[in-house]
């Protein structure tokens, strides 16, 4: 642990010589740009891209899409000619996944399934059943890799335990649940009925978008349409289970909740086109930071962080993805232009300061690199970094009463309709661009041996 600190604080302080002229050679090539496709031909969007904390020393890349499907690529190749395999893994859409140690991953999916995969061999190993809708977020305890946390379109958070044996029908059942977790007040109407009051609940649960695990044994956990941000404190079973604290702000949506690398803040995403940054050791209501420059219209656009911290990057639906550095957070942002259509799933590579990927609904994938390229033509750039011209706004914060319970213990360590989450696709996605190449196993790549593939996994 102390030599991964180590190695983060010498990527901050990479980070803080390069600044942003740094950030402003990042560019994509032809090459580095790939489309998706299902197994009959039809393009298909990747919703999640994640770098493997240790595979291929972190330049393992693991995508999932809409078509179920699940692709390990080695991003030290140009993107065209990256993927090592890939197997269908749900029948519906996967929204989301999180690794468990250098060779197991598991994932959540529209089906309302979650399920543990060892990726060298692409067997699925245990079966997660529980939610009652889409499963949107996963992410498992990395001090405990056995506990997994998920939260979907149900409005419920599910803990679950691999240790567990399964049920008679072959799943795994949680361990712990948090019924209607960002269920909104307005939602809860009272009636008389045969002289008596009842309460009754809307149908209309509101969806959990996010779920991660801070500091020791907590679980932070945003909503769709409540603008909260909960922790819940995980260790206790408890029928009626309340949050340890509430963070109160804004009246939009959260899209997408991240951690910094060293636990104390929470940067929350919402659909107002900003980036809330709270305090988690301090727990202060008001957000202590405000990133803006981008447009955020949707719940399949996500986060992430440099390994360092240094660096926060968020898709867009303006088309470009959108760099801020979190030491200057009124400095205007670097775009990185170049996608057709919004940019969604984006992911920071953990070994390599000067690499990121970035995908977009137009079912492209893409990877920018600082290196220098040697051109063929500027025909082969086909994406680059400028620094935004939109002026930053200090902005405005008021705090907003909460209710609160166990503050010191945390302190001290020990409604959006339906229709806004599950986004309609046409039939039809217009052809690709015919400079990208399709991701297919037998034309594009040359298939590695079952042994060269689990050389590249660290046996942690």
């Amino acid at each position: 642990m102390a030599g991964l600190v180590s190695d983060r604080r010498a990527l901050f302080q990479r980070g803080d010589i390069l600044g942003h002229g740094f950030l402003q050679r990042f560019k994509c090539i032809s090459e580095d740009s790939v489309f998706f496709y299902g197994r009959e031909g039809e393009p298909v969007p990747p919703f999640a891209c994640k770098f493997s904390p240790s595979g291929l020393h972190g330049n393992l890349l693991v995508t999932a899409d809409e078509d179920g499907s699940i692709k390990l690529l080695n991003s030290q190749k140009p993107a065209q000619h990256s993927l090592i395999k890939e197997w269908k893994g749900h029948k519906n859409a996967i929204f989301d996944f999180a690794f468990s140690g250098s060779t197991h991953l598991v994932t959540g999916s529209g089906d309302s399934k979650l399920v543990q995969w060892d990726i060298n061999d692409c067997t699925a190993l245990r079966r997660f059943k529980g939610h009652t809708g889409s499963v949107k977020s996963v992410d498992i305890d990395e001090s405990n890799p056995c506990v997994v946390v998920s939260g979907g379109r149900g409005g419920n958070i599910l803990i679950w335990d691999t240790r567990c044996s399964s049920s008679k029908d072959g799943f795994t059942v949680p361990i712990s649940k948090v019924p209607n977790a960002h269920l909104d007040n307005s939602e809860i109407k009272l009636s008389n009925s045969s002289s008596r009051r009842k309460s009754i609940v809307s149908m209309k649960q509101v969806a959990v978008t996010s779920v991660l695990f801070h500091r020791d044994h907590y679980v932070a956990s945003s909503g769709a349409a409540d603008s909260c941000i909960k922790l819940w404190d995980v260790r206790g079973r408890t029928t009626t289970p309340t949050p340890s604290h509430t963070f109160m702000y804004g009246s939009h949506g959260i899209t997408s909740l991240l951690s910094d690398p060293y636990q104390s803040l929470l940067y929350a995403a919402s659909t107002d086109n900003k980036i809330y940054v709270y305090d988690s050791v301090t727990l202060k209501n008001v957000p202590i930071d405000v990133f803006t420059g981008h447009k955020n219209q949707s719940y399949y656009i996500k986060t992430a962080l440099s390994v360092c911290g240094r660096f926060l990057l968020s898709g867009s639906t303006h088309k470009n993805a959108v760099i801020w550095d979190t030491q200057k957070p009124r400095s205007p942002p670097t775009l990185l232009v170049g996608h057709d259509t919004e940019v969604t799933a984006v992911a920071w590579c953990p070994s390599q300061l000067d690499k990121i990927v970035t995908c977009s609904d137009s079912c492209d994938l893409r990877i920018w690199r600082t290196n220098e390229v040697k051109e063929r033509g500027r025909e082969e750039v086909i994406g680059y970094a400028e620094r935004s011209t939109e002026k930053q706004e200090p902005p405005v914060l008021r705090p907003i009463e909460n209710t609160s319970i166990g503050n010191d213990a945390i302190r001290s360590g020990t409604t959006t309709p339906d229709k806004v989450l599950i986004k309609k696709r046409k039939s039809s996605v217009t052809s690709p661009e015919t400079r990208s190449k399709k991701i297919k196993m037998n034309k594009d790549t040359t298939p590695l041996s079952q042994k060269t593939i689990n050389l590249f996994f660290n046996k942690s």
